[in-house]
């Protein structure tokens, strides 16, 4: 399904395919509950793209929120804020289900429709507290906030110096006074959602 997709993704404008194929690349997989920071092959993988890319590492709670944590770390400093955050980037899904998203395609488009066959049930489920947040729930949150999103995951990729692990999440339905801000997450691949931030190096 997500060659299909990318292969569909070829017909339209460079710049719909880098932010659709990126997109994409978060469909191999959900964040699963998960407790901790992931060691092994994962870990070392994760470990040298975040020293090369200069952000350290805020673990968040794995409880099936963690997408919606780590969102809530990076605006506010504190995952409290989780569940309000959920609501609305879901809202912003169930009200914009015709809304194109580029190029004529729609978010609703790319539903895996055994599992969810309509976005009406998708919404309903995603709503739940502790249901993994995805690749839909990471465009709800990037329109509803208006501001960009950028995932690093610790996903293989063929090239390590292409950044292919690297996720940009644009609002397409931009505002006049949109944030110049990006938030910074990063992704274990099919388990786990953390908050990134600059090394403080970089922040001087």
């Amino acid at each position: 399904f997500f060659f299909a997709f990318v292969l569909w993704m070829s017909m339209f404008s460079r710049e719909n395919v880098t932010r659709m194929v990126a997109v994409g690349a978060l469909m191999l997989g959900a964040a699963r509950a998960f407790s901790g920071l992931p060691f092994g092959e994962d870990g070392g993988r994760m470990a040298g793209r975040l020293k090369k890319h200069h952000f350290t590492e805020k673990a968040v709670v794995g409880d099936g929120n963690c997408q919606f944590r780590a969102l809530s770390d990076q605006l506010f400093q504190t995952e409290d804020h989780h569940r309000i955050l959920r609501l609305r980037a879901v809202q912003w899904l169930r009200e914009n289900v015709d809304t194109d998203l580029g190029s004529g395609s729609r978010w609703s488009d790319f539903l895996d429709l055994d599992e969810f066959p309509s976005a009406k049930r998708y919404c309903k489920h995603m709503e739940r507290d502790g249901a993994w947040g995805d690749h839909f729930t990471l465009i709800g949150a990037a329109e509803v906030l208006d501001t960009d999103i950028q995932v690093l995951s610790s996903v293989p990729v063929y090239d390590e110096d292409s950044d292919q692990y690297i996720t940009l999440i644009e609002p397409q339905t931009r505002g006049e006074n949109r944030s110049r801000r990006v938030l910074y997450l990063s992704h274990h691949h099919e388990m786990h959602y953390n908050s990134l931030h600059k090394t403080k190096w970089d922040e001087l």
